[in-house]
């Protein structure tokens, strides 16, 4: 009789010690998805976020292109040119003749203004 109230605790201890080690098992795996869970809603939130930054941003590119294109507004560009400034002498009016032939404006182009 001894023996087999022995063997009866012994395997309850087991149990016991099992459904422990089940449940600790669990309690963490529930964790790790909790946390996992929380990652995801907040890289959605996060995800969510910049697409309406970027959908707004490219609705007031579009705006803006439509107003370009209609003239009802009109875009300044400030920007600086490599190249160095060459002032160039105009001729006097009496120096041209009175019907310039293309040939002489063509030439005049070349001489004057693309030195």
């Amino acid at each position: 009789m001894f023996n087999f109230r022995l063997i009866f605790a012994l395997s309850l201890l087991g149990v016991a010690l099992a459904l422990g080690t089940a449940v600790s098992h669990y309690r963490q795996q529930v964790t790790e998805l909790v946390k996992v869970g929380n990652l995801q809603r907040y890289l959605a939130e996060l995800n969510q976020h910049h697409t309406e930054k970027l959908n707004a941003a490219e609705q007031e590119n579009s705006a803006l292109r439509a107003e370009l294109a209609s003239g009802s507004r009109r875009m300044r560009i400030t920007a600086t040119c490599p190249a160095q400034v060459v002032t160039v002498a105009r001729p006097k009016p009496a120096a041209w003749p009175m019907a310039p032939s293309s040939n002489y404006l063509q030439e005049y182009i070349r001489s004057v203004c693309l030195k």
